[in-house]
């Protein structure tokens, strides 16, 4: 989880928002959603899921959104879950939107 008191965090979190937002629609699932801070943004149902995965059961969404999260989970992990994401909680016509650092930005997030 950020800390969004942290300002150079949250000024990281609100650029992936800016990337994010012309492509968010419907009903979205915010995987790694720290604590819904997307949910102002989204016009249709939001669920944040953080580590209890069991909320996302049954439910499909237009959109699924994984901001900076996927460098968190463990390597053979990242395909099972998206899969999941895929086959279980997608609307048909649906999409992931993801955003993952650039080995030249590590540095920089170190830093941070």
């Amino acid at each position: 989880m950020i800390d969004t008191t942290r300002k150079s965090e949250r000024f990281l979190q609100q650029y992936r928002f800016r990337m994010a937002l012309p492509y968010l629609s419907g009903d979205v699932m915010d995987f790694g959603g720290n604590e819904g801070e997307l949910a102002p943004f989204v016009k249709g149902k939001y669920l944040v899921v953080n580590y209890d995965h069991s909320v996302m059961t049954g439910q499909k969404f237009d959109t699924i959104v994984a901001l900076a999260v996927i460098e968190h989970i463990e390597y053979q992990e990242v395909f099972k879950i998206f899969k999941k994401f895929h086959t279980e909680h997608l609307k048909p016509g649906g999409k992931i939107i993801l955003t993952t650092p650039t080995p030249a930005s590590k540095p920089v997030l170190e830093f941070l």
